[in-house]
């Protein structure tokens, strides 16, 4: 059996709770960037050339490197006959991640099993998109009874749905209501503004910590990108940033 999440945090869960088993993960945030088959590869490359632009050329290099193989590896493992096991939860990169997967293995005749991340685990309400990395490593283990074997029907499902999404092509994909839908990249700006007081100086980073009490899953890294993109636009004041420390101060007026 080899074990499938979508991002590293939940990798390093699904090592410790299932020592004895394979665990892998495939593309994160996928629900960031143009996913067209025809840009998918520059797209992953600009959101990590974007998300970790303090790295060396090599080092970013070597992380689109790795991300491709260790998705190559999944199919690798479909086509051997090995079945797989998927841990979803109800943040959209994970949804798109698995809309993903599924549809990359098309066409491959192997088991399938999902376990979705039931609402009595994470520290996040059940109302609010949740991801397996706000768990340990008892809850992985515990939450294995809950798979379930993914139907052919169901697979066809979420191949569609993939194939929905990447001819959409948006910027950002959310979850609205339990589906995962295609929005403009500026969606969730007022809302982020809201969690900042008005006329004062402030942290950036304070900013990006309130908004993560959104019910959407907004990374940091997500919610300091849209800062910055509404400093440049004017939304929002750049007071002082300082080298040393990395430390910005903004102001919304």
């Amino acid at each position: 059996m080899l074990n499938i999440c979508f991002n590293g945090s939940e990798h390093t869960l699904l090592r410790l709770g299932i020592p004895n088993e394979e665990s892998t993960y495939s593309y994160e945030n996928l629900d960031r960037g143009h996913i067209h088959p025809k840009n998918f590869d520059a797209a992953r490359e600009e959101l990590i050339y974007k998300s970790f632009a303090e790295f060396s050329e090599i080092e970013k290099r070597q992380m689109i490197q790795e991300a491709r193989e260790r998705h190559n590896n999944i199919i690798k493992a479909a086509k051997s006959n090995r079945a797989l096991r998927i841990w979803c939860a109800s943040n959209p990169a994970s949804q798109c991640g698995l809309f993903y997967t599924i549809h990359s293995l098309k066409g491959i005749d192997c088991r399938i099993f999902i376990v979705n991340m039931p609402s009595d685990i994470g520290c996040r309400p059940a109302d609010h998109d949740r991801s397996w990395s706000e768990t340990s490593p008892y809850d992985i283990e515990a939450c294995i009874c809950l798979q379930r074997e993914i139907s052919a029907p169901e697979r066809q499902i979420y191949e569609q749905i993939w194939e929905m999404l990447a001819n959409e092509n948006a910027d950002l994909r959310i979850n609205i209501k339990g589906r995962i839908t295609s929005v403009a990249i500026d969606y969730f700006d007022d809302e982020i503004l809201s969690y900042a007081p008005i006329g004062k100086n402030f942290r950036l980073g304070n900013l990006s910590g309130y908004a993560l009490q959104c019910s959407h899953y907004l990374s940091p890294c997500f919610v300091e990108d849209r800062i910055e993109a509404m400093i440049a636009q004017g939304r929002i004041t750049l007071v002082k940033r300082t080298n040393f420390n990395g430390t910005t101060i903004i102001r919304i007026d």
